[in-house]
């Protein structure tokens, strides 16, 4: 008879703990799909912003190129919610290093978005202002 209990309270011992190891391996594959969903939303975010990074870089370049300014290398990006503005080191057709800077306006839309250049300044000289 104590053979017999002895057996039932193993039995029910191994329940308990297959139960737990079974709580633990969900809550351990919930907890690695949570970090998955987080790693890609964040990298989602990450790409996202160094496109718009590059769009503002770009628009930029476009526009200080039309008026005869080579906008150098590392540009620095001050975004807002309705735009952004760009600031760095152009040289002119001279060689000649100035400071710039362009006012870009975001406008969106739920199929596109549209970036107009607000005003650009080359060597604290408004040389450009949209009209409105």
């Amino acid at each position: 008879m104590e053979q017999r209990r002895a057996r039932q309270r193993g039995s029910a011992l191994k329940t308990v703990l297959l139960l737990l190891f079974a709580f633990m391996a969900i809550a351990a594959s919930g907890a690695v799909v949570v970090f998955l969903w987080g790693y890609s939303t964040v990298e989602d975010v990450r790409q996202s912003s160094q496109e718009q990074y590059d769009q503002a870089r770009s628009v930029a370049t476009q526009q200080l190129r039309s008026m005869q300014v080579a906008l150098q290398a590392g540009a620095e990006v001050e975004f807002y919610d309705d735009g952004c503005i760009v600031r760095g080191t152009g040289r002119t057709k001279t060689q000649r290093r100035v400071p710039c800077e362009v006012s870009i306006a975001i406008t969106e839309t739920e199929t596109k978005s549209r970036w107009i250049v607000d005003y650009v300044v080359v060597d604290g000289k408004t040389v450009y202002a949209q009209e409105f």
